[in-house]
């Protein structure tokens, strides 16, 4: 059954919250502040201005009329932010889970897709300096000197338009300037883990500057294989990017841009949890894995690994004109991906055995125009042409020993030759119809193409029977291709009740483009496309400061109609299915940040999400009434920053703590399926001496050592999962010169 919340609840919980002031995701300063300012507040007393390009012009945040939590450098820089995990425990309902480091699964307002088909893409978009990330394996990358990361959540249908259904996540890398600077930065910690970084700003001519930016990470694993003790969930990283900026008149800049990744990790440490029944095959579990073992030592094979290799290219004009900016962005990636993974966690005499072999290879070009208003005040509107093109070959093989049916144990690998094109026209006008009151238009009309061609093999020539997962069914070649179209848009007022003070209502059309099944076991249903995503979306918001703009208030309330949302999930039968839902999602989120004093900031947010499944069938069993998967009923994170300045220079402080409800990471709603609520718990101390460019500091992360799931895997009534880092802690030192 689906949760029921009382009202009365609700409406006591967030004032109650509010009045405590124990609220915001609005962690971001200024950009362009220094990383040793950790104040929030600005030379007027008042909080620090935020500014985003949620709407592809820059603007405060306090003046667009959407749900945006954003972070800049200095925020990111002392909330130790690494990577998308670290946004996604900070943000008003965003969850994330990770079944590789290929592979992530990101979820907003209790909206995710989990399938891996190279026809498919996720629900919740991925944007880098405004280019669309197609594959899971590029969207899923350490942090390198960020400008600014901006969370927009809800359907961003006109202007992100890709397959924004559920909410898009905007990256914003630095650009290079006039004014040289040089930044050295490293950390040691536990777990051996190490950071070096490189960060070079100059100005070539008067007109030309280069930023080129380089880092390195790597650490031992969390977890230890149990017989041997080789490392099991360890990695390290090595990115770079180099920024040409040139300003060829003075209405014209040339932005140039290159950037690559390459991430060698360990295998994961996957165990038998939950254990919920130990009864027929599951017998030999409490034996090969006795109840109360430690979750880091597991029996996954020590020679798997997750390998990726991500470089790009882009080039982004901005040309002034008397009509408005002329900007084009042109942009090539490429992304490979090579990972085994052991999928049972458990030697003989356990029932299975399962061995994941997957080898991708993305690539993928794109272009945007885009014309936009470059008046100050009245009409403003964009209007633009977008076009994408992407090849995915990604082969994936199981090897698998099924002691109780021997027949069904097997060699098989699936082949997908994919292309993925798709072409946009759109356009937003934001219109004032009387005094403080705008009126907001967007439209968008999308063409998408799938092209696909998959195979089926089975691997082993002495097995007359295809294995798992092809069995019951058999060897298999199909192509298949398949268009769709579809209009989105938005429909908005925003009335400004005075300078500080805002409300704003809309009604936004979410879509994103159909595909076709990966890893079907079954030649009728593998060229079949699943129908496109398509979503309505009615929100209600508030932004407002008080106190002479000491107290920052920003609240939303939504409703969500899903339509196809699109799933992924294993049968008891180890068969691998495709399968659609319909779904109601309604919920609320408040954040708040304030400044009490010069040296004090006080804040954190809060979210609500209930979803109920209101149609889709499973395995032959209906899931109405489900939750949705990732969709934890509450969200919350409060923090605390004190500022000192002293005569031998400034200190500051921060504690910060993150919880998260319990949630399935199934739409079946198993019980070995559902993550137990839990809580992080941050702190980071940092020291400036007067006069310096050193920044010196200390911090931890989950430092009650909380042990959290970070994905699961469902078979015979179990689950097999893995988990989030443990206690981390170390030393930086950040010097700027």
């Amino acid at each position: 059954m689906t949760r029921t919340r009382h009202p009365r609840t609700f409406v006591r919980s967030t004032l109650a919250f509010a009045i405590s002031v124990a609220l915001t995701s609005s962690y971001a300063q200024q950009s362009g502040s220094s990383a040793a300012d950790s104040s929030l507040v600005d030379s007027s007393g008042g909080l620090q201005t935020i500014i985003v390009t949620a709407q592809k012009r820059k603007e405060k945040l306090q003046e667009v009329p959407i749900p945006v939590t954003a972070f800049d450098a200095a925020a990111l820089e002392k909330t130790g932010a690494a990577d998308m995990r670290d946004i996604a425990s900070r943000t008003p309902g965003f969850t994330m889970t990770q079944f590789n480091v290929g592979e992530p699964s990101y979820s907003l307002r209790g909206v995710s897709s989990n399938s891996d088909s190279a026809a498919g893409e996720a629900s919740v978009a991925v944007f880098v300096d405004e280019v669309f990330i197609g594959r899971p394996a590029g969207a899923n990358f350490s942090f390198l000197d960020l400008e600014r990361v901006e969370v927009l959540r809800g359907p961003q249908g006109t202007l992100f338009g890709r397959n924004t259904a559920g909410g898009a996540l905007s990256v914003t890398t630095a650009r290079p300037s006039q004014t040289p600077s040089t930044r050295v930065f490293a950390s040691y910690g536990n777990y051996s883990a190490q950071e070096l970084g490189l960060v070079v700003n100059r100005p070539l001519t008067d007109n030309v500057s280069a930023r080129v930016s380089l880092g390195y990470r790597d650490r031992d694993g969390f977890s230890k294989h149990i017989l041997t003790g080789a490392s099991l969930d360890g990695g390290k990283n090595i990115s770079g990017r180099g920024k040409l900026l040139i300003n060829a008149s003075d209405a014209t800049t040339v932005l140039l841009s290159a950037d690559f990744g390459s991430d060698r990790g360990e295998g994961l440490g996957r165990v038998p949890y939950p254990v919920l029944t130990t009864a027929g095959p599951n017998a030999s579990i409490p034996v090969l894995y006795p109840a109360g073992t430690d979750k880091r030592l597991a029996y996954s094979d020590p020679t798997s690994f997750q390998n990726r290799d991500v470089y790009g290219l882009s080039a982004r004009v901005d040309h002034d004109m008397t009509a408005g900016t002329l900007t084009s962005i042109t942009a090539y990636r490429n992304t490979k991906l090579d990972q085994y993974e052991d999928l049972s966690g458990l030697p003989a005499p356990w029932v299975l055995v399962n061995k994941d072999r997957v080898k991708e290879t993305a690539k993928q070009f794109s272009q945007e125009f885009r014309l936009a208003s470059t008046t100050a005040s009245g009409m403003k509107w964009v209007t633009g042409l977008y076009y994408f093109n992407e090849s995915v070959v990604r082969d994936e093989s199981f090897f698998t020993r099924f002691t109780l049916v021997p027949v069904a144990g097997g060699d098989v690998r699936f082949n997908q030759d994919v292309k993925n094109k798709s072409a946009a026209i759109f356009g937003q006008v934001d219109y004032p119809v009387a005094k403080d009151l705008n009126l907001s238009v967007g439209l968008r009309h999308t063409r998408d193409t799938k092209d696909a061609d998959q195979a089926a093999f089975n691997l082993d020539p002495t097995d007359a029977t295809p294995g798992i997962p092809l069995f019951p069914g058999q060897p298999y070649h199909i192509v298949a291709s398949k268009t769709w179209d579809a209009d989105t848009g938005k429909l908005g007022l925003d009335y400004r009740i005075d300078r500080d003070k805002m409300i704003y209502a809309s009604v936004a059309r979410g879509y994103k483009s159909g595909l076709f099944p990966s890893q079907n076991n079954s030649v009728q249903t593998v060229g079949v496309a699943m129908n496109p995503e398509k979503v309505w979306n009615y929100e209600v918001g508030a932004k407002t400061e008080w106190l002479n703009r000491r107290l920052r208030v920003n609240a939303s309330a939504y409703w969500l109609d899903y339509q196809d949302l699109q799933q992924f999930g294993l049968t008891p039968g180890l068969v691998l299915v495709t399968f659609s839902l319909n779904a109601k999602i309604k919920g609320a989120e408040i954040e708040v940040l304030a400044a009490p004093t010069n040296w004090l900031t006080v804040g954190g947010n809060l979210a609500f999400i209930d979803s109920e499944v209101t149609k889709g069938v499973f395995n032959n069993v209906s899931l109405i009434g489900k939750e949705l998967p990732k969709a934890p009923g509450q969200t919350r994170t409060v923090f605390a920053e004190v500022t000192q300045a002293m005569a031998t220079g400034k200190f500051s402080g921060r504690v910060e703590y993150a919880h998260k409800d319990a949630y399935f990471n199934d739409p079946t709603n198993s019980a070995a399926g559902k993550f137990p609520a839990y809580g992080l718990l941050d702190a980071r101390l940092t020291y400036a001496p007067t006069g310096d460019k050193l920044e010196f500091a200390v911090w931890g992360k989950n430092l009650r050592n909380t042990l959290y799931q970070q994905h699961v895997i469902l078979f015979l009534n179990n689950g097999f999962s893995t988990f989030g880092a443990p206690r981390t802690i170390g030393a930086s030192v950040n010097w700027k010169f």
